[in-house]
This record gives C-alpha cells, sequence and structure tokens, in this order.
C-alpha cells in the first residue's frame, strides 16, 4: 500500500489525493520536501482474465500517448491495426483526472477496451491545466495525475515503483507540477515463463549526463530484481542529443541537431547512456528500428525505445515503428514502438546479434 490518502488494490477503484491549488505556492527547494514527491510505492492495478494468446513469443510496445487526448481514435486504430497482437503495452504521458483529456482514466480505459491488466502510477501531480495550448479545455481537473502504465495480456504481479533522480524543478514553470520521473516495473507470467518489464519516462528538461544518471537508476532497480528471467524496459529516454539545460550553447556546438536526429550512430555519440545500458547486458541495436519516433512541427526525433537483457539463447527479434499512428493532431505527436519476440525455427538458430542470443528480423513501419 501508498502513503497517506492512497491505496494499492486490485479492483478498478482507488483514491488518489485531490489538488489544492496552494500547492504552487510552496518553495522548498526540490529533494527536502514533500511537495515534490508523491507517496512512496503509489500505484494501482487492476488483474484481468486473459484473452486469447495470438501466438509464440511475446508482442511489447512503448507508447508516449501524449496525455491520452486523443484515445478515443488511438483505440480505434489500435484495434484495427497489428498492434492489436501486442502482449504488452507500456505507456508513458497516461492522464488521470485531467481537464486536457476529458478527466479519464487514460490507462484504465485503454486496457478494459482491450480487455488486458493494467497498472498505473503518477509521475506529477499537475497544478494546472498542462501545457499553454491546453489551458483553454473546458471544465477543471478532477485528480489531475499523470503518469506511467503498463497494460499486459497476462497477470501482473510483484508491482514497483522505481524513483529516478530528479533534475528539474517544475513547481516554478507555467506548467506547475509536483512529483518526479519514476519507472513503473513488474512482472508479467508470460506463456514462456515470467518476464520483468518496465515503463519509464526520462527527463526532457535535460542534459545527456543527467538521462545517463537516470538510465543508471533504472538499470540499477531492475538489477536488484534479475535472477536470469528475460526482462524488457520501454518508454520515452528523451533521446534528443541536446542539452537542454543549456539548449544555446548545444545548438551553437551542433547546429544540425535542431533538425532533429534520427540515426542511430548519432544518438550513440551524444546519448551516453546507451552504452552504458549496453555495458549492462542491456540490448538496443537489435531491438530498434534506426528510424523517428516523434515529430512536432517539422522536428523529428529517435526518443522512443525498447531494451532487453537476459532473453534465450537463439530468440528471433523483429522491431517495429508503428507510423500508421503518425499525426499529432489525430493520436500522439510520438509513435508505438514494437518489438516482437519469438523462439527461432529449427535450424535457424545460429543466426545471432554479435552481443546476445538474439536474431534479428525487421519489418518496414506500417
Amino acid at each position: 500500500s501508498g502513503g497517506s490518502g492512497w491505496a494499492c488494490v486490485r479492483m478498478k477503484t482507488c483514491y488518489f489525493p485531490r489538488v489544492r491549488r496552494d500547492e504552487q505556492l510552496d518553495k522548498t527547494p526540490p529533494g527536502s520536501g514533500r511537495h515534490d514527491r508523491l507517496p512512496d510505492a503509489a500505484f494501482e492495478y487492476r488483474i484481468a482474465s486473459p484473452p486469447p494468446h495470438p501466438g509464440p513469443g511475446l508482442n511489447v510496445v512503448a507508447y508516449n500517448i501524449e496525455r491520452g487526448r486523443n484515445l478515443d481514435a488511438i483505440v480505434a486504430r489500435w484495434l484495427s491495426h497489428r498492434a492489436r497482437d501486442s502482449d504488452v503495452v507500456l505507456l508513458s504521458e497516461a492522464d488521470v483526472g485531467m481537464a486536457r483529456s476529458a478527466n479519464r482514466h487514460v490507462a484504465r480505459e485503454f486496457a478494459d477496451a482491450l480487455g488486458y491488466s493494467w497498472a498505473f502510477a503518477p509521475e506529477f501531480r499537475e497544478l494546472t491545466k498542462g501545457a499553454r495550448h491546453e489551458r483553454r479545455c473546458a471544465g477543471a481537473n478532477r485528480e489531475a495525475l499523470h503518469g506511467n502504465a503498463i497494460l499486459s495480456r497476462f497477470p501482473l504481479s510483484d508491482i514497483e515503483v522505481a524513483e529516478l533522480p530528479a533534475f528539474f524543478d517544475y513547481r516554478a514553470r507555467y506548467m506547475a507540477r509536483h512529483g518526479r520521473r519514476i519507472a513503473l516495473i513488474a512482472d508479467v507470467a508470460a506463456p514462456t515463463g515470467t518476464v520483468t518489464v518496465a515503463s519509464t519516462h526520462f527527463e526532457a528538461h535535460s542534459s545527456p549526463a543527467q538521462r545517463l544518471a537516470q538510465a543508471l537508476a533504472l538499470a540499477e532497480a531492475l538489477a536488484r530484481r534479475d535472477t536470469g528471467q528475460p526482462m524488457i524496459v520501454g518508454g520515452d529516454l528523451n533521446t534528443t542529443c541536446l542539452d537542454v539545460t543549456r539548449l544555446s550553447r548545444s545548438l551553437l556546438r551542433n547546429p544540425l541537431l535542431a533538425l532533429g536526429v534520427p540515426r542511430l550512430g548519432v544518438i550513440e555519440r551524444h546519448e551516453p547512456l546507451l552504452g552504458a545500458l549496453g555495458e549492462r547486458g542491456w540490448q538496443y541495436r537489435v531491438c530498434n528500428r534506426d528510424a523517428c519516433t516523434f515529430s512536432d512541427r517539422g522536428y523529428r526525433a529517435h526518443l522512443d525505445w525498447l531494451l532487453v537483457k537476459n532473453l534465450p539463447c537463439g530468440w528471433r527479434c523483429e522491431p517495429s515503428v508503428y507510423a500508421a499512428f503518425a499525426g499529432r493532431r489525430r493520436y500522439s505527436d510520438h509513435w508505438p514502438v514494437a518489438l516482437a519476440l519469438a523462439p527461432a525455427p529449427p535450424g535457424r538458430t545460429s543466426d545471432r546479434a554479435s552481443r546476445g542470443g538474439l536474431s534479428r528480423s525487421v519489418r518496414r513501419p506500417r
């Protein structure tokens, strides 16, 4: 269970504290008071009866749903797209009780549409309606929460919230909020055995060194659960290659980065988190297409990732980017990234990645 006023439950209902506007006036330095933290281990979840499994292996999708403002359109497209075969969906930027997303519980409603189990943990308690263009939304916030979620065809267990280092104080910004970046971690009872998954969202207002620190904190939290079972991390890692804390200086040094960075080789040179995770056994090259996953007002970048560890030797790995979900006004400013994992057919196990036991098969985006 969580702290005061919070509950961790198996059913649909969970109480979250309502926003008090006067919290925005609190000037306690970041990291020293209750206002920049939500109660420890605060999350809610529900275990559903698993729907039929479409085939062998495991299909995982990571998706920054951009608040879930366009949830109905996303769900309709999802159910008519091959995304419907996903077994685990790792969501970031999911709202609960925000006026900009019609005060809906985005993760729960998405999971209900799929018939999946789900878990949600808030990163922030919002003190406004959001960004400037979101202030025009009708109505008032209710629970005013924003965070990460895991949706799963299979039952979830051993759910955990891992806090990541905080580097940015949102309380003095126009989009005032209290909280911290997190990773939501759970075990999935897949037919192939237990798989540990984590849904995360690294800080956008950060430098490459700060994103590295968040990656190392996540790797450490997962290492404590590592008993050799397969592990998968997915989410928006904000790999812009820019030091957003010193944006002008960063762009003067690398002006081409202002155009966006979809190429993996460039990202590896500017974002040390990928190499650091690779040194700790996390594979990313065979798990991601070298492609854009984010587009907004002409800026395109590869921000969303799936990483794997401890997968059985010889498993096939088929990464995809679901470009059918492109279009911020219709869906989200991010595109879902997907990974299909399956045992290799007999006689194909020799075609393996150089680091680990994965073979790779690549499809074009759909």
